[in-house]
């Protein structure tokens, strides 16, 4: 991380101060924004990733389910 730089007159003008620590402040607004976007992003992803697994277990849990049912109604009917 940079450090922040100042102006020597800037130590002096509290103005010029207060405008660029405005400035600051709106790059970091900027910033943060990009921020917010990827988070929501990274968010959704994860969502839509969870859903789909959960999908998948439960598609996998049902398949062997009917297919113990099946070999046990096999089992069964053979004797």
């Amino acid at each position: 991380m940079s450090d922040i730089t100042t102006i020597e007159q800037e130590r002096d003008d509290l103005g010029l101060h207060v405008d660029l620590c405005a400035q600051r402040y709106l790059q970091l607004e900027k910033r943060l924004e990009i921020v917010e976007v990827k988070v929501d992003r990274l968010i959704e992803t994860i969502t839509k990733n969870n859903k789909q697994t959960t999908t998948m277990i439960i598609t996998s849990v049902t398949t062997l389910l009917a297919g113990i049912a099946g070999l046990i109604t096999t089992i069964l009917l053979k004797f």
